[in-house]
């Protein structure tokens, strides 16, 4: 899918991870670079199940947060 590039680079929560996170490279290479890293990752099975069970903890913990 050629635009998930964009899909990824787009997200506010993708944006937010990797710029103001700090692990960006500057410039529009760098971006580039991390979203297809993301890419990557994303299209192996094993690593796409493990972030899926990864954003439901961190949904819990979020939960668990507005509850206390």
């Amino acid at each position: 899918m050629p635009e998930i590039m964009s899909l990824l680079t787009g997200d506010p929560m993708w944006r937010s991870w990797a710029v103001s996170g700090g692990i960006l490279p500057d410039g529009a290479p760098g971006l580039a670079a991390v979203a297809m890293n993301t890419y990557q990752y994303l299209s192996m099975p094993d690593w796409a199940a493990e972030l899926d069970r990864y954003s439901m903890f961190m949904f819990a913990l979020h939960l668990a947060r507005e509850d206390g």
